[in-house]
Protein backbone atom coordinates (compact mmCIF):
# COMPACT_ATOMS: atom_id res chain seq x y z
CA UNK A 1 0.00 0.00 0.00
CA UNK A 2 1.56 2.94 -1.16
CA UNK A 3 1.99 6.31 1.51
CA UNK A 4 -0.64 9.14 0.87
CA UNK A 5 2.51 11.41 0.72
CA UNK A 6 4.39 9.36 -1.98
CA UNK A 7 5.03 11.42 -4.78
CA UNK A 8 4.21 14.90 -3.15
CA UNK A 9 7.67 16.25 -3.01
CA UNK A 10 8.20 16.32 -6.98
CA UNK A 11 4.53 17.67 -7.54
CA UNK A 12 6.15 20.70 -5.22
CA UNK A 13 9.12 20.84 -6.49
CA UNK A 14 7.77 20.89 -10.34
CA UNK A 15 4.88 23.50 -9.34
CA UNK A 16 6.56 25.50 -7.07
CA UNK A 17 10.07 25.67 -8.11
CA UNK A 18 12.84 27.11 -9.82
CA UNK A 19 16.01 26.70 -11.47
CA UNK A 20 19.21 26.55 -8.48
CA UNK A 21 22.67 25.99 -8.52
CA UNK A 22 23.73 23.57 -5.59
CA UNK A 23 27.25 23.24 -4.26
CA UNK A 24 28.14 20.89 -1.66
CA UNK A 25 31.20 22.29 0.69
CA UNK A 26 32.34 19.14 0.42
CA UNK A 27 33.13 18.54 -2.87
CA UNK A 28 32.55 21.87 -4.69
CA UNK A 29 30.73 20.53 -7.65
CA UNK A 30 27.23 21.89 -8.30
CA UNK A 31 24.35 21.25 -10.34
CA UNK A 32 21.33 22.39 -11.11
CA UNK A 33 18.36 21.56 -9.14
CA UNK A 34 14.31 22.41 -9.05
CA UNK A 35 13.94 23.82 -5.79
CA UNK A 36 11.52 25.95 -3.94
CA UNK A 37 12.99 29.37 -2.67
CA UNK A 38 11.30 30.75 0.04
CA UNK A 39 11.67 34.71 1.56
CA UNK A 40 9.61 36.15 4.47
CA UNK A 41 10.15 39.41 5.73
CA UNK A 42 11.75 39.63 9.17
CA UNK A 43 9.41 40.86 11.79
CA UNK A 44 11.23 44.06 13.33
CA UNK A 45 9.16 42.53 16.64
CA UNK A 46 11.91 39.68 16.81
CA UNK A 47 14.86 41.05 15.27
CA UNK A 48 17.30 44.31 15.50
CA UNK A 49 17.37 44.03 11.77
CA UNK A 50 15.50 46.52 9.36
CA UNK A 51 12.45 46.16 7.68
CA UNK A 52 14.11 45.34 4.05
CA UNK A 53 15.91 42.37 5.62
CA UNK A 54 14.30 38.51 4.69
CA UNK A 55 14.49 34.96 6.02
CA UNK A 56 15.14 32.87 3.00
CA UNK A 57 14.37 28.74 2.95
CA UNK A 58 15.03 26.87 0.40
CA UNK A 59 13.29 23.44 -0.06
CA UNK A 60 15.00 20.94 -1.80
CA UNK A 61 13.85 16.69 -3.04
CA UNK A 62 16.23 14.66 -0.46
CA UNK A 63 16.64 12.53 -3.58
CA UNK A 64 18.99 16.03 -5.01
CA UNK A 65 20.31 16.89 -2.07
CA UNK A 66 20.67 14.02 -0.14
CA UNK A 67 23.20 14.97 2.50
CA UNK A 68 22.91 18.75 2.99
CA UNK A 69 25.18 20.59 5.14
CA UNK A 70 26.01 24.37 6.54
CA UNK A 71 28.62 25.49 4.01
CA UNK A 72 26.85 24.49 1.07
CA UNK A 73 25.73 27.50 -1.19
CA UNK A 74 22.94 27.78 -3.45
CA UNK A 75 22.48 30.14 -6.04
CA UNK A 76 19.23 31.15 -7.57
CA UNK A 77 19.17 31.55 -11.06
CA UNK A 78 16.92 34.29 -12.11
CA UNK A 79 18.58 36.61 -9.80
CA UNK A 80 22.22 35.46 -9.38
CA UNK A 81 21.94 35.69 -5.71
CA UNK A 82 23.80 33.48 -3.70
CA UNK A 83 23.63 32.06 0.11
CA UNK A 84 25.01 29.52 2.04
CA UNK A 85 23.12 26.94 4.23
CA UNK A 86 23.57 27.18 8.16
CA UNK A 87 21.51 26.06 10.84
CA UNK A 88 18.99 24.42 11.20
CA UNK A 89 18.23 21.94 8.32
CA UNK A 90 15.11 20.49 8.11
CA UNK A 91 13.88 16.86 6.97
CA UNK A 92 9.89 16.30 7.00
CA UNK A 93 10.53 12.35 6.78
CA UNK A 94 8.36 12.78 3.02
CA UNK A 95 10.97 13.72 0.55
CA UNK A 96 11.78 17.66 1.36
CA UNK A 97 14.36 19.05 3.06
CA UNK A 98 13.92 22.80 4.43
CA UNK A 99 17.35 24.34 4.58
CA UNK A 100 18.26 27.72 6.24
CA UNK A 101 20.23 30.32 3.85
CA UNK A 102 21.81 33.22 5.54
CA UNK A 103 24.48 35.53 3.05
CA UNK A 104 28.22 35.04 4.67
CA UNK A 105 31.50 35.99 3.86
CA UNK A 106 32.96 32.96 5.05
CA UNK A 107 32.80 30.61 2.10
CA UNK A 108 35.53 30.54 -0.01
CA UNK A 109 35.71 32.04 -3.67
CA UNK A 110 31.85 33.09 -3.04
CA UNK A 111 31.11 36.51 -3.18
CA UNK A 112 27.96 37.47 -1.14
CA UNK A 113 28.28 41.13 -1.71
CA UNK A 114 25.18 41.63 -3.24
CA UNK A 115 23.51 44.79 -2.25
CA UNK A 116 19.59 45.76 -1.19
CA UNK A 117 19.00 42.05 -0.48
CA UNK A 118 20.63 41.64 3.29
CA UNK A 119 19.69 38.25 4.00
CA UNK A 120 20.16 37.17 7.52
CA UNK A 121 23.39 39.39 7.94
CA UNK A 122 21.63 41.03 10.84
CA UNK A 123 20.94 37.40 12.27
CA UNK A 124 23.68 35.65 11.46
CA UNK A 125 27.05 38.24 11.29
CA UNK A 126 29.42 35.42 13.04
CA UNK A 127 28.26 32.36 10.29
Amino acid sequence: MSDLFDGLADIFTETLGEPVVYTPASTGVDGTITAIWIETPISAEFSEADSDDMSEILHVRASDVPAPAEGDTARRVKTGVIRQVVPPIRGDGKGMIALTLARSTNAPGVDFSDAGNSGYVALFEDV
